[in-house]
């Protein structure tokens, strides 16, 4: 669902032409009409657009398996605030390129199965998005000046270490970091358990963290 009619209809387009069956439209009240008549795998939705709390709280409740990705002009912390909130495994920064959106789709249908091959384009963010909802066990591994890791069990973050810091404080650290290279590795056995809250309050309070920090 896509406040531009435009942009909504050329992306249905491109991906009929890919060989998906997708269907779109930019008035809730539709959206919420075509999901009851059918199952959807992938839902993209626009953050800004009148309605699509309400929508993503009824794909959530109607069709758990279904998974959600939602689009924004600026990808920031209230952004990604919003997106945990509603359950959305991706956030996208519109306007979002074919490959891009393609990419995420992909990454999406792919949690059915395991985890996303590549990580390539993620956040650290939406990689935590994309285990939780895969419920994997790995390990991420934040490479650049100020590497950092974080360790997933279930889809819950246990363990974060960045330099001197581990925990809930590392996990802030490590979400501070500019882009980098991302990997997942094989969590390791016998990993400690530094982090003990649920996923969902976790983030949420390290990104109203940040957004406290910001100038």
């Amino acid at each position: 669902m896509s406040r531009d009619p435009v942009a909504s209809a050329a992306l249905e387009r491109d991906l009929n032409a890919r060989g998906y069956d997708a269907t779109s439209t930019h008035d809730t009240a539709e959206a919420m009409a075509i999901l009851s008549r059918r199952a959807m795998d992938v839902v993209v939705a626009d953050l800004g657009a009148l309605g699509t709390n309400v929508l993503l709280e009824q794909v959530s409740a109607r069709s758990p398996q279904t998974r959600a990705i939602v689009t924004s002009p600026e990808t920031g912390i209230r952004d990604y605030e919003r997106a945990i909130q509603s359950g959305a495994v991706r956030v996208l920064r519109t306007p979002v390129r074919s490959p891009d959106m393609l990419h995420a789709i992909r990454s999406a249908l792919e949690l059915e199965t395991g985890f996303p091959p590549s990580l390539s384009g993620l956040s650290v963010i939406d990689a935590l998005l994309l285990a939780h909802h895969a419920r994997r066990a790995m390990e991420l591994v934040v490479d650049g000046w100020d590497p950092g890791r974080l360790f997933v069990e279930g889809g819950e973050v246990i363990h974060a270490v960045s330099r001197d810091l581990v925990g809930e404080r590392a996990l802030h650290r490590i979400l501070q970091l500019p882009a980098g290279s991302l990997r997942a590795v094989v969590l390791p056995p016998g990993t400690p358990h530094t982090i003990a809250r649920p996923f969902r309050p976790l983030l949420l309070d390290a990104l109203r963290g940040l957004a406290e920090a910001a100038p």
